[in-house]
């Protein structure tokens, strides 16, 4: 399997801070998926903002599919392979469900078995506002297939979910891992039991100057 996303000695820091990522070295297969595990302002969301070129970084470089960034990554042509799905959802509010979904694809054959694969048929005529924050996160990822996205992003999606929504989830995430690359930042210490590499944000020193693409770190309580 190839790498799809290889980042190499990045360097990241804000204005009068020390450097929140410092040498940072990591390759991201085509498929699986990846936790960036670690506390809040630990530089998980920061890293997950420079793979979208949301924000530039000091030095280092970023290859994508083939192409080599450096201080900033083109989010523009990124962002046709990228689905970034945030803490907080946005949909059309006055659409339904399905009017949502229908943005991203026309073909209902699609829509309705992907509906049924995230079990969601029965809620397609109500409005986002009327979902619960599991709904929306399924929903989200709905979007991004249709989109046919490579690469799925996902920063804390599991903070507003209760015990038994985050299950439902992190099973889809295990199924999805198979079709497309999943990075996802998380404290969660439940998805540890779902992803297939784990990168620890307490050590980064862990990851530089080389490519841990291969290695699961142990995470502990």
């Amino acid at each position: 399997m190839n790498d799809l996303i290889c980042v190499e000695n990045l360097k990241k820091k804000y204005k009068n801070t020390n450097y929140i990522i410092n040498d940072f070295s990591y390759s991201f297969k085509e498929f699986g998926l990846y936790v960036l595990f670690g506390n809040s302002g630990s530089g998980k969301t920061t890293l997950l903002n420079i793979i979208c070129g949301l924000i530039p970084f000091n030095n280092g470089c970023l290859h994508f599919d083939g192409k080599k960034y450096t201080k900033c990554v083109d989010k523009d042509l990124i962002g046709k392979y990228i689905a970034y799905i945030m803490q907080e959802n946005y949909f059309i509010d006055y659409l339904t469900v399905i009017d949502n979904i229908k943005l991203c694809s026309n073909n209902e054959t699609e829509i309705f078995k992907l509906l049924k694969r995230f079990s969601l048929k029965n809620i397609i005529n109500k409005y986002p506002s009327q979902l619960s924050g599991g709904e929306k996160q399924r929903l989200a990822l709905i979007q991004a297939l249709l989109k046919r996205k490579k690469i799925i992003i996902l920063d804390e999606p599991t903070s507003a979910l209760d015990k038994k929504s985050k299950k439902v989830f992190f099973e889809l995430l295990t199924e999805l891992k198979r079709e497309v690359l999943i990075i996802c930042a998380s404290h969660d210490i439940e998805i540890l039991n779902y992803c297939d590499e784990v990168i620890d944000f307490k050590h980064l020193d862990k990851y530089c100057n080389s490519h841990h693409g291969k290695e699961i770190v142990a995470i502990s309580d």
